[in-house]
């Protein structure tokens, strides 16, 4: 398919030719989409590509064995995809003395990293970074009791363990370099309820200043990673234990912030806190979590979300649970009648000889 500078790839399946003239190229082509694209192979050269454009049921990988073969400035993915997902994986080049080349992440679109000992470009399982951030009205009448915190996470597994002795140190991952708990200890500490999923936040710290009572700690969370369609459906656990969870509540009244025990959800970048019944319809979001000190209380129903005795000090693993296991799977693009089409796309060799010419583009069918 073609517009005014994009060109888009539709899958469906389809078995793509490969081409030996490495020159062919498309002038103006700014933006190329693999949407949906199947299982097959093209041989292709990019060029003057500004964003490489992911959608849908796709995992690419990409060969680049000499200098030029890649001339994409950017990548973004834009869709639901679990956190560790593998969207693109490059090759290293064989050439002595070549460079690996990695296209800058475009952040406008779902959260991306790349993993270089992997060579691949996954969906970045989690942003902690981000700072607790609302409208006017609601930091100022949070201001007296809340402190906006960056949470601290543990360097290694072993550092996590040594802080959390109720757990052992194989009930932890690492995942994206983070300590957090596994999914199985997960399910296992929300025993009764029927959640299938779990996706753990990682371990963190907080120190509380001496007048503020309640620690708000946020995270940039894929939206697949939420487990649910809509904000008031996202379940967070609080694990305490191998065999004890509790549950924070959704809520955007400020009374229960200051309470702890409580989450938000907000649109990356966004001040607003979503309503309950809001569709988790973008590609990320930040995740606010409001926990209370329990001020050496631990048995106490005030700072019951906080596992760390000494007063000022947050110690929290959470996790988002579900009771679906995977996203939704989108419908499977149309397959292009034989012969071209006259919409101005094609499955054809020549065709897509025209678009490109070169480097190796695989694409898989997702797991």
């Amino acid at each position: 398919m073609r517009r005014a500078g994009i060109v888009e790839l539709r899958g469906g399946g389809l078995v793509y030719g490969t081409q030996d003239n490495s020159s062919a190229k498309v002038a103006g082509t700014k933006h190329l989409v693999l949407n949906g694209v199947g299982e097959g192979t093209i041989a292709s050269t990019l060029y003057d590509v500004d964003i490489l454009i992911i959608k849908g049921e796709c995992s690419v990988a990409l060969t680049n064995p000499s200098t030029g073969m890649w001339a994409a400035k950017k990548v973004r993915a834009e869709g639901k995809y679990m956190g560790g997902e593998a969207l693109l994986t490059l090759t290293r080049p064989t050439t002595p003395g070549q460079e690996m080349y990695w296209p800058a992440i475009d952040e406008s679109g779902s959260p991306l990293r790349w993993d270089k000992p992997k060579n691949l470009l996954v969906a970045a399982e989690i942003d902690p970074t981000k700072w607790p951030d609302y409208s006017e009205d609601i930091e100022n009448a949070l201001s007296a009791d809340v402190s906006p915190l960056l949470p601290v996470i543990p360097p290694t597994v072993a550092s996590a363990d040594e802080l959390l002795p109720a757990f052992a140190s194989a009930d932890f991952d690492t995942g994206d370099g983070y300590p957090r708990l596994s999914v199985d200890v997960v399910l296992k500490a929300a025993k009764g309820e029927k959640f299938k999923a779990a996706f753990s936040l990682p371990v963190f710290t907080a120190n509380l200043p001496a007048d503020k009572t309640v620690a708000a700690c946020a995270f940039v969370v894929s939206s697949a990673d939420l487990l649910a369609e809509k904000a008031g459906a996202v379940n967070i656990l609080k694990v305490k234990s191998p065999t004890e969870a509790l549950s924070f509540k959704y809520s955007a009244d400020v009374a229960d912030l200051k309470k702890g025990g409580c989450f938000t959800i907000q649109k990356d970048g966004d001040k607003a806190i979503l309503a309950a019944d809001a569709p988790l319809t973008d590609n990320r979001y930040k995740v606010t979590l409001f926990i209370k000190d329990n001020d050496g209380n631990n048995g106490t129903d005030a700072g019951k979300f906080d596992l760390d005795p000494a007063q000022g000090k947050i110690l929290d693993p959470c996790a988002i649970v579900g009771k679906k296991t995977e996203p939704p799977t989108p419908p499977t693009p149309p397959t292009p009648p034989s012969g071209g089409s006259s919409g101005g796309c094609s499955a054809g060799a020549f065709a897509l000889a025209a678009l490109l010419g070169g480097a190796l583009l695989v694409f898989k069918e997702k797991r």
